[in-house]
This record gives structure tokens, C-alpha cells and sequence, in this order.
């Protein structure tokens, strides 16, 4: 069985990489407690649905921006040589595009959802 995995099917595994999901969810922890501490009363659930997504969407477009300003960086060291820009699986403008786009989209989603 040949495990060589395509380009196509690498490319979204890259862009998510991107993200840092581990990152991303610990964010998302502290943003949890952080609204049921703030929270007067029964927590408002739906509320709390759409800050978590708009949370994670602007979290992980602002860790893709992170890498891709790191790029340099991450090329010449051991522990992150391997991410998806320094390995050049992912060029830059595709990152840079990435990260401006999801980041945008989770702060528009914040904005108009009713999570403020």
C-alpha cells in the first residue's frame, strides 16, 4: 500500500496546522470559564455558542498570521522546521491570505451574532 499522501490531500491538513488547534483550544478553556464567571444568572447558552466560534475563528487566523511572520525563525530550528511554511508546503501569500481571511471572518462573526 503506497502511503505517499498527494499534495491536494495534504493542503488542508497544512492549512489547519496553520491554526495551532491544541493553541486554539486552550483558548477557548480559558474563554469558557472566563464567560461563566462573567455570566449573571443561568448562562446564556447560545451566547456562549457564538463567542466560542468567533473566539476560535479569530484565534486561529491570528496564530496562522503568527507563523507566517515566524517563517524565518521557524526554518532554523529543529522543534518547528517541519510546519507547513518553513517545510514550504504552504507559501507564504497562501498563509498570509489564510490567516487576514479567518481572522477577519471570526471578528465580523463576533460583531454580528449577538456574542457582544
Amino acid at each position: 500500500m503506497d502511503t505517499k499522501v498527494t499534495r491536494v490531500q495534504r493542503h488542508p491538513a497544512d492549512f489547519l496546522a496553520l491554526t495551532r488547534p491544541r493553541v486554539v483550544v486552550m483558548v477557548l478553556v480559558t474563554t469558557l470559564v472566563g464567560f461563566y464567571l462573567a455570566s449573571v444568572g443561568a448562562p446564556d447558552y447560545v451566547r456562549l455558542v457564538h463567542t466560542l466560534i468567533g473566539i476560535a475563528l479569530a484565534a486561529g487566523g491570528t496564530l496562522a498570521l503568527n507563523q507566517y511572520i515566524e517563517r524565518d525563525v521557524d526554518a532554523r530550528m529543529k522543534r518547528t522546521r517541519l510546519r507547513p511554511l518553513p517545510d514550504g508546503r504552504l507559501q507564504p501569500i497562501e498563509a498570509l491570505g489564510f490567516g487576514v481571511a479567518i481572522t477577519g471572518v471570526g471578528l465580523l462573526y463576533l460583531a454580528f451574532s449577538g456574542a457582544s
